[in-house]
């Protein structure tokens, strides 16, 4: 029994292929982690004000929603004239 012997492989290619293994298996570095504390006061504030202004504008957001779904309902016409 032979083994059919397979062309031999362009090096160039080779190298690009155990560059992608090694990209993909060494994982991702790790999201770099803000912590408040680690902030200065200014900074803190700064990011504390975005975080509720967003808070409001969700609330304000969901709300809204929720009117509209209201008003959607009221606004019902008697299929009926009145006498």
């Amino acid at each position: 029994m032979s083994i059919a012997a397979s062309p031999p492989k362009d090096p160039r290619l080779a190298e690009y292929g155990r560059a992608g293994a090694r990209r993909r298996w060494a994982g991702h570095p790790p999201a770099k982690v803000v912590r408040l504390d680690a902030l200065t006061e200014p900074q803190r504030a700064l990011v504390l004000a975005l975080i509720e202004a967003k808070r409001v504008e969700n609330e304000m957001a969901a709300a809204e929603t929720q009117d509209l779904a209201t008003a959607e309902g009221e606004g019902t016409v008697d299929a009926q004239p009145a006498d």
